[in-house]
């Protein structure tokens, strides 16, 4: 009976040291100081299937948009900066 007891102990320490490090390793993957900005985007973009065709975000929110024949429009992205 005292086996059994010791025994029951000793998974319930695994058991709860187990559930520690799960919640321990859970917060550090999650960083609520990074948090996603539109700003993180700027930069070009390409097509993997065609790589004339692409974008670019500038820094000040200008979207513009490149074609396959060479001919682009340009874009604001309204409210860049919040």
């Amino acid at each position: 009976m005292i086996n059994k007891k010791r025994i029951l102990k000793f998974i319930f320490l695994i058991g709860l040291l187990s559930l520690a490090s799960l919640f321990s390793v859970g917060c550090s993957l999650f960083d609520p100081a990074s948090k996603f900005r539109p700003y993180d985007l700027r930069g070009t973009w390409r097509n993997n299937d065609n790589y004339r065709q692409r974008f670019t975000i500038s820094s000040y929110g200008i979207l513009t948009f490149y074609n396959d024949d060479g001919s682009y429009s340009t874009h604001y992205i309204e409210n860049w900066d919040n």
